[in-house]
């Protein structure tokens, strides 16, 4: 473990992300890409290394965004509560001051670099899971996912009857939270819950409730009903 000065901790961020083969870790509330480390982070994805990005969502403008995403194997996740910093991959981890951001490279930063042989660098890599599980993850529509929601359509067209008769005239539940709503498959969220949702509006995210029975199933804002419940709407 060594400690960094501002110059040894641009060094060592650009090292780790330039060395990643495996994963690659980016913990940084706010975002702003040189073209530097823009390239790093290409140059690893098509390395292989799985990328994951947690940041602060509302830093991320909408020119960085859509060059992350444009990058393969990189999964962007918002957490507005982070002021953590750490970037690692698979042989250490950078942990210190600076945002991952082109003009903090001008500031006076400092941090450590440790190596993954380290029970420090289990822990921190631990800490990151635990961030990363309660951050919601970015993205935005796609050509497969406009696609998949064609397909959605259509099966909703099966048993739009069903739910046409049915909607506003029983309860249902939020696919998110469990709490009681009006049956509509076309919002199956409570007000909060469809708020938090629509900020990335992601149709295939994966949620917690049946809109219909309200038991504990995998749902999503296209598939908002549990299978059993699917079954009876259509028969």
């Amino acid at each position: 473990m060594r400690f960094l000065p501002t110059s040894g901790l641009v060094y060592e961020i650009d090292r780790t992300i330039a060395s990643a083969q495996d994963f690659l870790l980016l913990v940084t509330p706010y975002v702003k890409l040189s073209q530097n480390f823009y390239e790093r982070l290409q140059d690893a994805t098509e390395r292989g290394a799985d990328v994951a990005l947690i940041c602060r969502f509302e830093s991320l403008k909408g020119q960085t965004l859509d060059d992350l995403l444009e990058l393969r194997g990189v999964q962007v996740f918002d957490h507005p509560g982070l002021h953590a910093k750490c970037f690692a991959n698979e042989a250490q981890a950078v942990i210190g001051s600076m945002n991952l951001y082109q003009h903090s490279e001008g500031n006076r930063e400092m941090g450590i670099v440790v190596p993954s042989n380290t029970p420090v660098y289990k822990e921190a890599i631990a800490e990151v899971h635990s961030i990363m599980k309660a951050a919601e993850e970015v993205s935005r529509p796609s050509r497969a996912r406009v696609k998949l929601r064609s397909i959605a359509d259509s099966a909703r067209g099966v048993f739009g009857a069903a739910i046409d008769r049915f909607k506003g005239e029983q309860p249902g539940a939020c696919i998110r939270c469990g709490t009681d709503v009006p049956f509509d498959p076309a919002r199956p969220y409570c007000g909060s819950c469809y708020a938090s949702w629509a900020r990335f509006s992601n149709e295939q995210y994966t949620e917690k409730h049946c809109h219909d029975c309200g038991e504990a199933h995998r749902t999503s804002m296209v598939k908002p009903v549990c299978r059993s419940c699917f079954k009876k709407a259509v028969a």
